[in-house]
């Protein structure tokens, strides 16, 4: 039976390699100087554990004084005792290197590799010797290739890379490495490299078993399952299969099957009938029940290998969203013939060393994501394939994935389409579908971020190839945004003011959001304090945009210059960009709600920050959440109650008039129901609720299942004052949602005219990711 041998943990060493080209018996020299690692690991972080590197990687600037790093190569081994018994076999796996390495055992090349996101798979039995040595070398990241572009597009790479905040590579598009690890808006560039992912070792019978995959017919009730067989001899082999409740108590499903196998690996395919399948659903549709499916091996009644994988069943399609263009993708999630709104944030790296993330950090992250009522994540395609425990907690929880491939960011150019790299793209694109396919939770593959389809027509029809050969049970859409999706960048990039997300008619909304810092205590943990005020370099540093900051918190902020009453101007500029932000999101998402369905989701840009920076995340590096993630969770509540009223500047006296809407996006109706809606006018001495000489407004209904209803209409003429509206979903006694609103946080100033230049190169660039 199989047996797994971790190889993780801090018994590894690491050093500079001192020569040109790789050679394993320079681990011999370079002993002496070599200092502890782990895996998985990353150079930095092993320096810094050793004393090597000074200080937090983060704090200021200290990212930039530990890029000599990248100007190397290095080598990582360590030694394992294992020797095969007779009749055994033994496999070593690397699920993720980073980027280009030689893998060697015992003084033995087993292979040069290049890709981050690829598993490597070598058989080793015939090599192990009891003590062994397991050595990989990887080549710096300044000397990654370069060289398969063509001039025009190297030329088009450079000018654009000039000209955005996107890189300080410009050859980063003709490797498949982490695309933000080269410098990003929200990013520092750090090009890591080491073994970020597991190492292990398994240990099986003559017959050993790989890549099983499953889907699911819900028609039939039946779950088709494949899977690898890799055979010593030929002859003929039985499969037992069972079928257990992991997340619910339930006889198991058994079967078994025979099969005749030649020598070498064979691929084959079963049945089994799950007469009442417990379907896996996301979390506001259901429950998110999982299955535990088990294939074991045997030839003479001996058991000779054993996967296991734990599995959802679960059926997947997409419906056209009402009165779409042609043009339009089908963009309507159903899952088990529930249509399913969704309400997404974009997902990016946990840390810029990716190494470094843990299952602790994932379910911390993904807890909060769960918490503030989102039901889908994008993983956006400038950052990884996740490590397994990511795709495991969604799993678990119910929350959908949308993964891409590593790929972003092509305005004007486009990606190489030699045969090297169109080879190295399928290959990437295999072993990912391969890890993922059968996690429930992903719904669907997309090939990246930004850039051209029609430009880069091979890279997609490698990619689209490759995900239905080894899936085929997903969509595939070719990039994002495309096919009538949009990333709304008018609104921050553009100085549009946050009023034009109403003007979005998009069939999903995938991007939009506004920078904000993060509070003040973590701030001061990653910003030397004489940088704190005025904002000193650290700030630019980590990716503050300070320009658009004062631009979008000035209705709120006061100017650094002139502040009076000795304010703390850090606290207060640090509320009003949060609230800035958290307005500009629940313009845009209470607009997609209302044209649900019309508008099949949105995808809130971003959620969470690989580095302590000023960005646009929800929750900062240290898990702190902004003010934005706390309205994210109102206004993404299944049940939300909003207000449709002109977004304008209003004064006492005038006339207002506000639509009341429901929406609610459980499979469920919510009867005998009440909203009421308070205006309130916040004076000097108190406060106390005006509407119009009359008592609070309140509406009787049942909340119908899977709606979006405009239930009516509140008028009032406006007093003097701070004036908020407070509006209340009830049932009986108990609260089903709230949401509030300002009327003094209206701005109505014009986007600045000396920006018309940026606006038009904006504009062009919006136009051309989609052609």
């Amino acid at each position: 039976m199989r047996k797994t041998i971790s190889l993780n943990g801090s018994n590894w060493r690491c050093a500079e390699s001192q020569l040109r080209a790789p050679a394993v018996s320079e681990l011999e020299q370079i002993e002496a100087r070599s200092f502890p690692a782990s895996v998985p690991g990353e150079v930095r972080l092993d320096m810094a554990r050793a004393g090597l590197l000074d200080g937090d990687i983060f704090y200021g600037c200290n990212s930039q004084t530990s890029r000599w790093v990248e100007e190397r190569d290095w080598w990582y081994w360590r030694d394992f005792d294992l020797a095969p018994q007779p009749g055994q076999r033994a496999w070593l796996r690397l699920h993720g290197a980073d980027y280009v390495c030689w893998v060697y055992l015992n003084g033995q090349l087993l292979g040069q590799h290049e890709g981050m996101f690829s598993r490597q798979v070598y058989e080793i039995t015939h090599l192990l010797q009891g003590c062994n040595r397991l050595a990989v070398r990887f080549l710096a990241p300044a000397r990654l290739p370069r060289n398969r572009s063509t001039l025009l597009e190297k030329l088009l790479n450079r000018i654009e890379d000039h000209f955005s905040a996107l890189g300080d590579y410009a050859e980063r598009r003709d490797v498949l490495k982490c695309q933000m690890s080269f410098g990003w808006d929200f990013a520092p560039a750090l090009r890591t490299l080491g073994l970020w992912d597991d190492v292990d070792v398994i240990v099986t019978g003559e017959l050993a078993l790989f890549d099983a995959q499953t889907s699911f017919d819900r028609a039939e009730n039946t779950l088709v399952v494949s899977f690898d067989a890799e055979a010593l001899t030929p002859g003929a082999a039985t499969f037992m299969l069972s079928l257990a409740g992991q997340t619910f108590e339930a006889e198991s499903l058994c079967s078994s099957f025979e099969a005749m196998l030649p020598v070498g690996r064979s691929r084959l395919t079963f049945e089994l009938a799950v007469p009442q399948p417990r379907l896996w659903f996301p979390w506001d549709h259901g429950e998110p029940q999982l299955y535990t499916l088990t294939v074991e091996a045997q030839r003479g009644g001996r058991a000779l290998d054993c996967i296991s994988e734990r599995i959802g069943l679960r059926e997947l399609a997409l419906r056209r969203n009402p009165d779409s263009p042609p043009e339009a993708n089908d963009w309507t999630f159903v899952v088990n013939g529930q249509a399913v709104y969704l309400r997404g944030a974009n997902w990016v790296p946990a840390d810029a060393i990716p190494a470094r993330v843990t299952e602790t950090a994932y379910r911390a992250l993904l807890e909060t994501a769960r918490a503030a009522n989102l039901n889908a994540l994008r993983v956006w395609g400038g950052g990884l394939r996740e490590k397994r425990a990511f795709y495991a907690l969604c799993d678990q929880m119910g929350l959908m994935v949308w993964q891409e491939f590593p790929l972003a960011c092509a305005f004007f150019t486009r990606y190489p389409r030699s045969a090297e790299y169109l080879a190295l793209v399928e290959q990437e694109t295999r072993s990912i579908v391969r890890q993922l396919r059968n996690h429930p939770s992903l719904v669907m593959w997309c090939g990246g971020n930004e850039f051209s389809p029609r430009r880069n027509q091979p890279v997609i029809e490698t990619m689209r190839r490759a995900a239905l050969d080894e899936d085929g049970t997903r969509p595939f859409q070719p990039a994002s945004p495309s096919g009538g999706e949009s990333h709304n960048w008018l609104v921050w990039h553009e100085f549009h003011p946050p009023e034009d997300y109403q003007r979005d008619k998009a069939q999903l909304m995938s991007e939009f959001g506004l920078q904000a810092p993060p509070v003040v205590e973590s701030l001061r943990r990653f910003i030397p304090p004489d940088e704190l005020e005025p904002p000193g370099p650290g700030w630019v540093h980590h990716r503050a945009q300070m320009e658009k900051l004062f631009y979008y918190a000035c209705p709120y902020a006061y100017p650094f210059q002139g502040l009076e009453g000795g304010r703390d101007w850090l606290a207060t500029f640090v509320a009003d960009s949060q609230l800035a932000q958290a307005r500009g999101i629940q313009i845009a998402i209470e607009h997609a709600r209302r044209n649900k369905y019309a508008t099949s989701g949105f995808f809130v840009w971003q959620f969470n920050s690989p580095w302590p920076a000023i960005d646009w995340a929800l929750v900062d590096y240290y898990g702190a959440p902004k003010l934005a993630y706390h309205r994210l969770a109102q206004v993404a509540n299944p049940l939300l109650v909003c207000l449709d009223y002109p977004l304008r500047r209003y004064a006492a006296g005038q006339a207002l008039e506000v639509d009341v809407w429901v929406v609610n996006d459980w499979p469920r109706q919510f009867a005998a129901c009440q909203v009421e809606v308070a205006l309130q006018c916040f004076l000097a001495d108190g406060d106390f609720p005006l509407t119009n000489g009359q008592p609070n407004q309140v509406f009787s209904l049942n909340v119908e299942p899977d709606s979006a209803k405009r239930i009516g209409r509140v008028a009032w003429t406006l007093p003097d004052g701070d004036l908020r509206i407070t509006c209340r979903l009830m049932q009986g006694e108990r609260e089903l949602a709230i949401n509030h609103y300002n009327l003094s946080e209206y701005d109505g100033r014009p986007p600045p005219s000396r920006h018309n230049l940026w606006r038009w190169l904006m504009a062009s660039v919006l136009g051309l990711m989609g052609n």
